[in-house]
């Protein structure tokens, strides 16, 4: 036992024992959390990615964009740099994956066409995502692509490469890549 300067060196007193009340009130829990768990249906082959799920587009694996929900990006398409409210920049960065299961550890990334400047860390960003099934997808939204610029406006106009690459369940390489346009910053609301 540790003592403290100035604590009392005596034992706390002794937990009360477990009131019968409370024993009984969890007991009449048991059938409601059965229940519950039975109408969460197979819980360890959703988890296997077992479950339910019907891809839209099996072999698909697509890079785009969105903060909230995968927004395709078109090649050569309008992109906006976001300034963030501690004075950084980023860009939302969204996968989506018709065949993946349903977690996936991604890499991706941000490099600038005109200079050859990746704008995101070198290799890129790294991160364990758990996947969202939203029609027929399952779909990591709102990544932080985090850009090493402090100067956000001098990429305006310039083509950027947005990448990323996931890992199947078996170790294979899941690649996406598309081409946009930065057109401004757009700053978050204080």
């Amino acid at each position: 036992m540790t003592t403290l300067v100035g604590a009392s060196a005596s034992r706390p007193a002794p937990m009360p024992p477990t009131h019968p009340t409370s024993t009984a009130t969890l007991r009449s829990c048991i059938p409601f959390l059965l229940l519950l768990s039975a109408a969460c249906g197979n819980v360890e082959a959703d988890a296997m990615g077992a479950g339910d799920f019907e891809p839209a587009d099996p072999g698909a694996f697509e890079v785009g964009s969105g903060e909230d929900d995968f927004e395709p990006v078109q090649p050569g398409a309008p992109l906006a740099i976001i300034g963030g409210r501690q004075g950084g920049y980023h860009i939302w960065i969204s996968v989506r994956c018709g065949s993946c299961g349903p977690e996936m550890v991604l890499t991706y990334g941000v490099e600038d066409l005109d200079t050859g400047e990746a704008l995101t860390p070198q290799g890129g960003i790294q991160s364990f995502e758990v996947l969202d099934e939203v029609n027929g997808w399952r779909l990591a939204a709102g990544l932080t692509a985090f850009l090493n610029t402090t100067d956000a406006h001098a990429h305006v106009g310039h083509r950027v490469r947005l990448w990323a690459t996931g890992f199947m369940d078996d170790g294979s390489p899941l690649e996406a890549e598309v081409e946009a346009v930065i057109s401004g910053v757009d700053y978050v609301d204080p």
